[in-house]
């Protein structure tokens, strides 16, 4: 069973995200967001980049939500 991770930030010296990783936003925020809002969800403070990428969600792409999705 994949294991599940929790967070609102995740700030690391240094990450590599597993081969078949996914990424899911879901019940962040509650209310409403200002158009343009931005959400950091990983803040690596390593001078290394992050390794990898989410298998749904490609490197320096973009997402946008819209209603309750």
């Amino acid at each position: 069973m994949p294991t599940r991770v929790e967070v609102d930030l995740l700030t690391a010296n240094g990450v590599t995200i597993s081969s078949g990783t996914l990424f899911t936003l879901d019940n962040l925020v509650t209310g409403s967001l200002n158009s343009g809002t931005v959400l950091t969800i990983i803040s690596n403070t390593s001078a290394k980049p992050i390794r990898g990428t989410f298998s749904n969600l490609p490197d320096h792409s973009v997402t946008q939500l819209d209603g309750d999705n």
